[in-house]
């Protein structure tokens, strides 16, 4: 896994390496029709492990969870974030309960990918505040390879329910979005998601008319991942 590719191409060796590797499964709607969900996933098939799911929106996330069930650690691909409101009740009733209630894990790696445009409030913007009401479930909105590595590598190590918001406006991002820490800051922006690459623009901007600008991008949502930016927030 190399350094500095765009996004999508990290998240396609990611889940390359999930099937070929970790022989697991990747399952989701209309996953191997034309632009393989926005080319994030290898050309692979169901003997591979990449199963097509019916168009049922509600049956697709119980036969994640199944999968999840039976020790799999499957990576569920949700086309747009807007579906959660029929896929989440499952994988929230019981995915993210089984550990805590049942002793039994149910891992799994959701890909909740939100877009923008003319595409109406169902199937566009993030909806990740459906999950942050759960107990059992890590959230998480990388924007970055790195930041998509790190938390790819981080759920193979783990027994846990992640939901990863993405957004395919990043996909063809290549470089990094890091925290800027200034003395003396007149103002922090603290940014979500794909909101990180205004709030840049934002700190350009206000740089040129004087204005001293610390920028915080949030990655880490749930458990909220604030330790690494305190000095950040509060250093004056």
């Amino acid at each position: 896994m190399g350094e500095n590719r765009p996004l999508r191409d990290e998240i396609r060796a990611c889940v390359r390496h999930h099937l070929e590797t970790q022989k697991s499964l990747v399952m989701g709607q209309c996953l191997t029709a034309v632009g393989w969900v926005g080319g994030t996933l290898p050309e692979l098939y169901e003997d591979s492990g990449m199963i097509e799911l019916s168009m049922a929106d509600v049956a697709g996330a119980g036969f994640a969870v199944g999968a999840a069930l039976a020790g799999t650690k499957p990576i569920f691909v949700i086309r747009y974030q807007g579906f959660n409101w029929f896929n989440a009740p499952i994988i929230l009733n019981y995915a993210c309960k089984s550990k805590e209630l049942w002793g039994r894990s149910c891992s799994m790696f959701i890909r909740s990918i939100a877009m923008e445009g003319g595409i109406g409030p169902v199937a566009g913007s993030s909806h990740h505040s459906l999950y942050a009401r759960m107990p059992g479930v890590k959230i998480y909105s990388p924007m970055t390879s790195t930041e998509y590595r790190r938390i790819y590598t981080q759920f193979l190590k783990e027994n846990e329910v992640y939901y990863v918001s993405e957004h395919r406006g990043a996909f063809g991002f290549d470089g990094a979005l890091p925290d800027s820490s200034r003395k003396n800051p007149q103002l922090t922006i603290v940014a979500i998601s794909i909101t990180r690459f205004a709030a840049l623009e934002a700190q350009r901007i206000l740089d040129d008319q004087g204005v001293n600008v610390n920028l915080v991008n949030l990655v880490d949502l749930k458990p909220l991942g604030l330790s690494n930016h305190c000095y950040f927030l509060f250093r004056s």
